[in-house]
């Protein structure tokens, strides 16, 4: 299996331009967010940065020898190689981009990284006027043969069209469009059931931020050749994840969408989860009421088992109102939420920087689950065409076939889907049929003979 390769450049000092203010942020978000979720190992990576502290007289030429450092490790065929810049860009009838001193175009950077072979390129460009890619293969001579050289499909994705100015967000301290970009592959929301992120859906994703906020006057711009979409990221260590909520309007906040996401971060209690969302509810009415908290929004960060409420009107603790407070405005729902649950939870309550921050962290009371999927004649269809998967928090996964179930038609297929499972979530499965069913040792044969005796094995279980 190939690796995967980064190289990383941001630039916030120029010649003959502005300075910019994130770039070099940009370029280190990328590769800390590639290297937890996109599989990028740290000695897979080059950061190229320039500003006016830390300046980098010529950024081109620094890439130029990192490609051809890169030719000792990289497996030509098989590598894949990521190409991320933040910076100023400029009009043209290519992508083109401005490496401090010097204005580079696309052709050029991909005649560069072309010099490794890589099996796949996929570059993101965080720059005005970049929604170009590559023009018309009749218009250029050179843009055709460097398309017909390329050793597999490439993925350009940029933060606007070829009209259009790539903003900085000082609030978040990022280019925009590298923001959302971050912020869709690290919440578990957008991934599929198999624990994969393509590009496709962060495109999309991405694309969806900007047209529910047009205000933002960016509309990102994606350029594909290559059959099918590239599996960018995956969940795989679930405990980097986060997503995050503001509301700014409890009546208009969409309950539904939070539920399924405690319920997807949350390895607690079902009642915990839903007695908890009761609580936040009257929380946030609290600090959102203009007779009471003031506040003018409030924030919901969620990670794996943890919560953080953040907002910035009058602090209140719940769990430890004032003396002349005995009921009302969530205290009593806080009592009986204490009371129930004191074990399955810890809270803590801080101002800072005029911020108030109330962090719940959760036990994790089913990490030790069994999951166990009963199969009847009604159900078996379900493990036939592979309709089904088991819960990522199960610790032991049991499919039990009830009345001899089991046919010598559906062994082979059964076994050979439940591969999928295996490798998704690397425990074995634990097949339980009746000790007088005949096929047992028929099925232990099928088993051996197409090598899943390590992760398939058959357990019995009587009347």
């Amino acid at each position: 299996m190939g690796k995967r390769f980064l190289v990383s450049i941001g630039i916030n000092d120029y010649v003959n331009h502005k300075n910019l203010d994130f770039c070099v942020k940009d370029a280190e978000d990328i590769t800390n967010v590639m290297s937890k979720f996109a599989s990028v190992e740290k000695e897979n990576t080059r950061i190229i940065t320039s500003e006016i502290t830390k300046p980098n007289s010529n950024p081109w030429d620094t890439f130029c020898d990192s490609i051809d450092e890169l030719k000792r490790i990289f497996n030509s065929y098989e590598d894949d190689l990521f190409f991320y810049f933040s910076g100023h860009g400029i009009k043209s009838d290519e992508t083109s981009v401005v490496f401090k001193n010097k204005t580079i175009r696309l052709s050029e950077i991909l005649l560069k990284i072309d010099e490794l072979l890589p099996k796949t390129k996929i570059l993101i460009f965080d720059s005005c006027h970049s929604g170009i890619g590559f023009v018309d293969e009749t218009k250029s001579a050179t843009l055709y043969s460097l398309r017909t050289k390329l050793t597999s499909g490439y993925y350009i994705l940029s933060a606007c069209s070829e009209s259009e100015e790539a903003k900085e967000s000082k609030k978040n301290k990022n280019g925009r469009f590298t923001y959302f970009f971050i912020q869709t592959i690290s919440d578990l929301n957008n991934y599929n059931k198999y624990g994969c992120l393509d590009l496709n859906t962060i495109f999309s994703i991405v694309d969806e931020y900007f047209k529910t906020n047009p205000n933002f006057e960016q509309n990102p711009f994606q350029q594909i050749k290559s059959l099918g979409s590239y599996p960018l990221a995956n969940n795989f260590n679930k405990s980097q994840f986060y997503t995050r909520y503001t509301i700014s309007n409890i009546t208009e906040f969409d309950w539904n969408d939070f539920i399924t996401t405690i319920n997807l971060y949350l390895s607690t209690n079902k009642n915990v989860k839903g007695e908890f969302t009761r609580l936040l509810r009257e929380h946030c009415e609290n600090t959102l009421s203009n007779s009471k908290g003031k506040a003018s929004d409030q924030t919901i960060e969620i990670s794996t088992n943890k919560i953080i409420l953040i907002d910035n009107g009058n602090y209140f603790n719940l769990f430890s109102p004032p003396e002349t407070i005995k009921h009302g405005g969530g205290v009593k729902t806080a009592k009986e939420f204490a009371s129930l649950f004191s074990g399955y939870y810890t809270y803590n309550s801080i101002t800072e920087n005029g911020l108030n921050y109330y962090i719940f962290e959760f036990e994790d009371t089913i990490k030790d689950e069994k999951c166990i999927f009963h199969i009847d004649l009604n159900s078996f269809n379900r493990l036939k065409n592979n309709n089904f998967s088991f819960d990522d928090h199960c610790h032991e996964l049991v499919i039990r076939f009830e009345n001899f179930v089991m046919m010598h038609s559906l062994i082979n297929i059964s076994i050979s889907n439940l591969t999928n499972e295996y490798r998704r979530l690397n425990k074995p499965i634990f097949f339980e049929l009746n000790k007088n069913d005949r096929l047992i040792k028929d099925v232990e044969n099928m088993i051996d003979l197409m090598g899943a005796s390590e992760f398939i094995i058959i357990r019995t279980y009587s009347d």
